[in-house]
């Protein structure tokens, strides 16, 4: 009996360690310039703990996300670490194994409500845990560092699950209602897991599925015992509903990237992310950072893998009352992707692993649940041991591979061209990284494939109009900076750009003329007035460069320079006035 409490005691921390040793490769790892360098490199508002920094991270909709956990967790690392990637990937490395340790404990309590014997338990739950963390679908949210959002929210998420299902539990109540004071604590983690990453608002329909099966709270068809169910989590469903108008009302007027017809949101994206991610999570090869479009279009592979979605969900609802784990499995599945599956959210990209991350929870917990049924059967318990452990093995493997892959921003790109090689944005960031080391023909002939694989791709266009800025041959960036804006003239940044290679080709009017534009798109944005209230003070429009500083003070009432921008502005009215 003794034996038996030290395993339970110990267990989450032995899937703890297991984890964090499966991911020690990352630690080698550096930042990408794929969102590392404008997220952590290049933006200094993040750095510190102090109040000016606490209140831009729980104002920010930097990048177009609402994060302020994820800035504090950022921030923390910054204060141990500076920038030395390692202890980003550290804290990222412990948070992820931190989840697989709840999601360890989860599993067992989960288990044994069906009975199974001591032993099975354990194995399920062992292997429910590592088949989530150790897949190599794990590695871009693990070891890209701009996805700390991914390991924070999951592990506030799976705090909430065991949170929840211990109450429900430890409940002595007659009626099954569980007290609002003693769901306090999985709220909390719920509004937390939200503030790292908005994916994690699903949760009140995950608690829903588990009332369902293994609680048994609730059964189909619903009747009368559901009513207090629900009622007990109106305010995890208030706080999913607020969270949802408040991005579709207020940060999505914060989104930096112009909704091309590439970026639309469409049923055929969704239809192909949610058989996607399943075939990879059962044959992980040909991972990529970036996938591209079937070349033939969606229709065909939709039309299969969206007939293999309709026969999952009949089984799973036939079969519901003989295992109704399937059931439950499959529609946490189908859930916890629909915020990323392409529906709701525009992307020029059809999948990506990370967005598997909370969604394949469901699928290891079913899967464990199996082996856990299957290893009770005395007769052929080594034969499914032996497989257990060889798929662990083997995904283990394919993991640490993967994260080699996100060692650099080099390694990144020359993955996605050897998976996907219709990818235009790897011929274009390879560019990039061609041109930082001197070598411009390459960097032109990568940049002219990328070109020529997305012709319409605006950020092709971008990019290299910033190559062109980095090396000071501004005409060519000025011609670049103008297609991207016929491509996407809603572009904010690229409206600052211009106008800077404007400015220093001395081209004043124009540059004027392009700042006026961005503040109509942007008027919110302090870049275009004060680049206008620099332009205006120097060709001497004093008057107008005091109505842009008092829009940029409006704005950033504490911008270091602009109170004494706007004293030489004034100034400079009295002397033309004298």
């Amino acid at each position: 009996m003794e034996r038996n409490n030290l395993l339970e005691k110990y267990f989450p921390f032995l899937i703890f360690v297991i984890v964090f040793v499966a991911f020690t490769p990352s630690l080698a790892n550096r930042f990408v310039d794929w969102d590392d360098a404008p997220l952590i490199l290049f933006n200094n508002d993040f750095r510190g703990l102090g109040i000016a920094n606490i209140k831009w991270m729980f104002s920010t909709f930097h990048m177009s996300h609402y994060q302020p956990l994820t800035w504090l967790s950022l921030a923390i690392d910054y204060c141990l670490w500076g920038l030395n990637p390692f202890g980003y990937h550290l804290t990222n490395i412990l948070l992820h194994s931190l989840a697989a340790a709840f999601l360890a404990k989860a599993s067992l309590m989960l288990f044994r409500i069906g009975r199974l014997g001591y032993a099975a338990t354990f194995v399920g739950a062992f292997f429910a845990a590592l088949f989530f963390a150790v897949h190599p679908l794990r590695a871009e949210s693990v070891s890209w560092l701009t996805e700390r959002r991914d390991v924070l929210s999951t592990c506030l998420f799976m705090a909430a699950i065991w949170s929840y299902i211990r109450v429900c539990l430890d409940n002595t109540s007659e009626k099954g209602i569980l007290s609002s004071k003693r769901l306090v604590p999985c709220f909390f983690l719920y509004v937390c897991a939200c503030f790292s990453k908005s994916m994690a608002v699903t949760l009140p329909a995950v608690l829903l599925l588990l009332d369902f099966y293994p609680l048994k709270r609730i059964s189909l068809p619903l009747r009368k015992d559901f009513i207090p169910v629900l009622v007990e989590k109106i305010p995890f469903f208030a706080f999913a509903a607020a969270l949802s108008l408040f991005y579709y009302f207020v940060v999505g007027k914060y989104i930096d990237i112009p909704y091309t017809q590439a970026y639309m949101p469409s049923v055929a994206k969704a239809i192909y992310a949610y058989w996607f991610y399943l075939l990879k999570t059962f044959v992980p090869f040909g991972l990529s950072p970036v996938y591209v479009p079937p070349e033939g279009g969606y229709f065909l592979p939709n039309m299969i893998g969206g007939i293999v979605l309709l026969l999952l969900t009949g089984l799973a609802f036939a079969i519901r009352q003989k295992i109704p784990a399937f059931l439950t499995a499959l529609l946490f599945y189908f859930g916890t992707l629909f915020p990323a599956c392409g529906l709701l959210n525009g992307a020029p990209v059809p999948a990506a692993d990370r967005y598997s991350y909370i969604p394949s929870i469901g699928i290891a917990v079913f899967l464990g649940f199996l082996f856990a049924h299957l290893f009770e059967k005395d007769r052929f318990r080594k034969t499914y041991t032996v497989l257990a452990v060889s798929i662990l093995v083997l995904i283990a493997g394919l993991n640490v591979r993967q994260q080699r892959f996100w060692k650099g921003s080099t390694s990144v790109w020359n993955r996605v061209v050897s998976v996907e090689p219709r990818s235009a944005i790897a011929y274009n960031n390879l560019a990039s990284l061609v041109y930082a080391k001197g070598d411009i023909p390459q960097a032109e002939e990568l940049m002219l494939k990328a070109k020529d694989l997305a012709p319409d791709d605006f950020n092709i266009n971008f990019n290299c109009a910033n190559m062109y800025a980095m090396s000071g041959e501004y005409e060519k960036a000025l011609t670049e900076y103008d297609e991207v804006l016929s491509k996407a003239p809603t572009m904010y940044e690229a409206y600052i750009r211009k106008a800077d290679m404007e400015n220093k080709l001395g081209k004043y009017a124009s540059a004027e003329k392009t700042l006026i534009a961005a503040t109509g798109i942007r008027p919110d944005y302090f870049q275009a007035w004060h680049g206008l209230a620099i332009i205006r003070l120097e060709t001497q429009d004093y008057a107008g460069a005091e109505a842009a500083l008092h829009e940029l003070l409006r704005i950033m009432p504490d911008m270091p320079d602009a109170k004494e921008m706007l004293e030489e502005a004034r100034a400079g009215q009295l002397a033309i006035g004298n």
